[in-house]
């Protein structure tokens, strides 16, 4: 629920930034800054979530690109078209539908 009511990044540096200048840190209230402080983490939180995110979905195409670079490399052609010749059979369609390159 915190998350929905952040600032946009540029909007909360902006306030950061000119609540902090040497001339506002002293009238700043101290509600002010907890507040300030709330949307920052807040923010940081966010930004944290969305980068575990990319990095998951980074490390899962790695994970799938390296699977198939190892069935690529360690499987003869043939013993290869045998595995895809029996996923064809129980999960339907033909072996002609996968695409294998050697």
């Amino acid at each position: 629920e915190k998350t929905r009511n952040y600032l946009p990044l540029k909007e909360l540096l902006e306030i950061v930034q000119s609540k902090l200048e040497e001339s506002n840190v002293d009238n700043a209230s101290v509600d002010t800054l907890i507040s300030l402080e709330e949307q920052l983490e807040t923010a940081l939180s966010v930004t944290r979530a969305r980068k575990t995110e990319l990095m998951m979905g980074e490390v899962k195409s790695l994970q799938k690109t390296d699977l198939a670079e190892k069935i690529r490399n360690y499987l003869p052609h043939k013993e290869l078209l045998e595995i895809v010749q029996r996923f064809s059979n129980i999960y339907g369609g033909t072996a002609r539908d996968c695409s294998v390159s050697n």
